[in-house]
């Protein structure tokens, strides 16, 4: 089950508390683990889904490819870039993206939870907290 409505999210996070109660889990004990790791995914997201981006996606060059143990680093991407084309191509910033091979894992389990407008994860599992 994907939990990319609100709803469902508030569901599963109350059932997985509540399983860790029955485990004999304290819940004082476990909402600090979880705001933490509710304000981590927030951080995440914001860095992901910049809302106040000083340029625009036409702005930037973007480099990305497939990892290979004896390709090029990045950085030495960035300073033959700085060096021949920046301040020359027309871009503000640039972005390397090396990805990594696909693994089982990563396309079974790929969940996302959406930014949903202007709610985040901290603030619904404040509400699971503190219902009113």
């Amino acid at each position: 089950m994907q939990n990319s409505k609100q709803e469902d999210f508030i569901h599963i996070t109350q059932q997985f508390i509540q399983r860790l109660i029955q485990r004999r889990h304290k819940q004082q004990d476990i909402i600090p683990v979880l705001q933490t790791e509710a304000s981590t995914i927030d951080s995440v997201q914001g860095y992901l889904n910049p809302t106040n981006s000083q340029t625009n996606k036409d702005d930037t060059l973007y480099i990305h490819w497939k990892l290979h143990p004896r390709d090029i680093k990045k950085n030495v991407i960035r300073q033959i870039y700085n060096k021949s084309l920046k301040d020359n191509d027309g871009f503000l910033q640039m972005i390397i993206v090396i990805s990594g091979p696909s693994y089982l894992r990563d396309i079974l389990c790929r969940t996302q939870i959406p930014i949903v407008g202007g709610r985040n994860v901290s603030g619904i599992l404040q509400k699971i907290r503190n219902p009113t």
